[in-house]
C-alpha cells in the first residue's frame, strides 16, 4: 500500500487568547490549511476549535506544510502563537470520508505522538527505524529555531518558504520594508538552516518510503 502522511496538531495554550485573538488565529489557521489544500491537494478539517488535522498523498509535503502552519501562527500576533505538530507517515485505511474517523498507521502514529509528545512542538513519526534514527535529532534542533522565533522574524521566514520570487529585495517590496532589515530577520529566524532541513528532510521521507 502506499504511504501518506497525516499532520495533526493543536494551537498551543489557545484558551489564554482572548475572544479576537483567538478568531484571528482561527482565520490565519483556516487560510493556510486552504492554502496547502490548492497546493498540493491535502485534505483537511479544523475540530475542537483549536485542533486540526491534514492528510497529504505525497508524505514528502508534510513536513513543509508543518514548518508554514507554524510560522504563520507565529506571525499572526505580537504574543505568537504557535501549535504543537505531530506527523506520522505510514498506510492509511481507505476510504477516507472524514479526517476524525479515519483509520490506519498514518493517523495511529500522528495521534498517539502528539499525545505524548512532551515538550517538543514537531515530530515525525513512523515505523521505519533507518529513518526514525537519521531524522529525530534534525526535527529537534529545527524545532528549537522555529520555537525561538519572533513574530517579524517567523513573518519574513513565511514568506521566504511560500513565495515564489523569495529574493530579499522582493521580500523588502512586499513586506514594505528594506532590504537589509528582510536579510537582518532571515539571518536571526536561521532561514538557511531551516531551508536545508526541509530540503533535506523531503529528500529523506522520499527514499524511505517510495
Amino acid at each position: 500500500m502506499t504511504t501518506h502522511a497525516v499532520l495533526t496538531g493543536d494551537i498551543i495554550q489557545s484558551r489564554k487568547l482572548n475572544a479576537e485573538s483567538f478568531s484571528q488565529v482561527l482565520a490565519t489557521l483556516e487560510t493556510v490549511c486552504n492554502t496547502l489544500r490548492e497546493q498540493t491537494g491535502a485534505s483537511f478539517e479544523i475540530f475542537r476549535g483549536d485542533a486540526f488535522q491534514l492528510l497529504f498523498t505525497d508524505p514528502a509535503d508534510s513536513i513543509n506544510a508543518a514548518v508554514i502552519i507554524r510560522l504563520a501562527l507565529r506571525a499572526s500576533l505580537g504574543s505568537t502563537p504557535d501549535a504543537r505538530i505531530s506527523i506520522g507517515l505510514g498506510e492509511i485505511d481507505p476510504p477516507v470520508a472524514t479526517l476524525g474517523r479515519s483509520s490506519g498507521e498514518a493517523f495511529v502514529l500522528s495521534g498517539h505522538q502528539l499525545d505524548t509528545m512532551g515538550t517538543d512542538t514537531l515530530v515525525v513519526n513512523s515505523s521505519n527505524p533507518v529513518f526514525q534514527r537519521d531524522t529525530s535529532l534534525l526535527t529537534r534542533f529545527a524545532d528549537h529555531m522555529i520555537s525561538q522565533t519572533t513574530s517579524r522574524q517567523a513573518n519574513a521566514l513565511y514568506y521566504y518558504l511560500t513565495e515564489q520570487d523569495n529574493s530579499h529585495q522582493a521580500l523588502a517590496t512586499l513586506l514594505g520594508t528594506s532590504r537589509v532589515n528582510v536579510t537582518k530577520l532571515l539571518n536571526q529566524a536561521e532561514y538557511q538552516l531551516i531551508s536545508d532541513y526541509l530540503d533535506d528532510i523531503r529528500l529523506r521521507i522520499r527514499e524511505g518510503f517510495s
